[in-house]
């Protein structure tokens, strides 16, 4: 998969997790440990995605850069 599709993937998997917590009609701690989770996934994406564009930057595998 390309960089650019699985950030864009990434990005609206996001953007979905979000909208169904502010959906939730559920108590505030329960809401907070979601939002949490949702949080941690992403910030999980983001360390994997920079590990992979430097790398793919290093070993010449990117264009334009």
């Amino acid at each position: 998969m390309s960089t650019s599709m699985e950030l864009r993937r990434h990005l609206l998997w996001v953007l979905r997790q979000v909208r169904e917590v502010g959906s939730l009609n559920v108590p505030d701690d329960v809401w907070r440990n979601r939002l949490d989770w949702v949080d941690s996934e992403a910030a999980k994406f983001d360390s994997g995605f920079r590990h992979r564009i430097f790398s793919d930057a290093r070993n010449g595998q990117l264009n334009n850069l």
